[in-house]
């Protein structure tokens, strides 16, 4: 669905998404509250990835190790 959005939209929005959304928002409260969506949502995909990343090594190493309980210098490394 998203896909056949992009290429209705053009290739303005393929090659810079965020600044597309930026320019359709115009000036003022709107582009202000559209910023804010791109900047929260752009930090969330990044925290996640990062936390996929360390349960994804949590879980190798606990694998090789037979470790049954991660501690809590473990975690929070």
């Amino acid at each position: 669905m998203a896909f056949l959005l992009a290429i209705s939209l053009g290739a303005g929005f393929l090659a810079n998404q965020a600044g597309y959304l930026g320019t359709l928002a115009g000036r003022g409260g709107i582009a202000l509250l559209i910023y804010l969506v791109i900047v929260v949502g752009k930090l969330a995909v990044n925290c996640l990835n990062a936390y996929g990343g360390s349960m994804t090594l949590l879980t190798t190493v606990s694998a090789f190790t037979r470790a049954a309980k991660i501690g809590p210098a473990a975690r929070s490394a």
